[in-house]
């Protein structure tokens, strides 16, 4: 039996900074937005559409003898991940399955309290002494920040998507 590569369905919603990839995973029944035109205003031309498809196509990538099921959560996950991981102002060129959060948790930690957590101060402890952002990320206050983080900028992705609900009651 002959098994062919399958990556996520992907269109093209809106234009300019306002551009949405969405790339579905029919095997767990879920879409993913990626905010393209925002993130070509941080990447320019490199990833916008061709190297973005081409980019998340690559982590629907595994074994081959793997449940589609399967395949398409892990894609899922790690597309997600990789997502927040550009809007957080991590590297384009960040290596399948290794997310650079720093910009994430610096983030959360400066709205937790500016003040106490400026961000130059932060970036500068983390270039020190990189193996301290593993117990910043554990931090209660910090996972709670982040989720709220995510959250405003999934919020903001759906509030520009002009993508409707369909309800099929047959």
């Amino acid at each position: 039996m002959k098994t062919e590569k399958r990556i996520p369905r992907t269109s093209f919603q809106g234009s300019g900074v306002t551009e949405v990839m969405v790339l579905a995973y029919p095997a767990i029944n879920k879409d993913l937005s990626v905010p393209i035109g925002e993130l070509r205003e941080k990447y320019g031309d490199q990833g916008y559409r061709h190297g973005m498809k081409q980019r998340f196509g690559d982590f629907r990538a595994k074994d081959k003898e793997m449940p589609e099921k399967q395949k398409d959560q892990e894609a899922f996950e790690m597309a997600s991940a990789y997502v927040v991981h550009l809007q957080a102002g991590g590297d384009w060129k960040m290596p399948k399955g290794d997310v650079d959060t720093s910009g994430v948790v610096i983030e959360a930690m400066n709205r937790i309290n500016s003040k106490k957590y400026p961000v130059e101060m932060l970036q500068k402890a983390l270039a020190a002494k990189p193996e301290q952002l593993s117990k910043w990320r554990a931090n209660a206050d910090v996972k709670a920040m982040i989720a709220k983080i995510k959250a405003e900028r999934l919020a903001k992705v759906a509030k520009d998507s002009e993508e409707e609900i369909e309800i099929d009651l047959e």
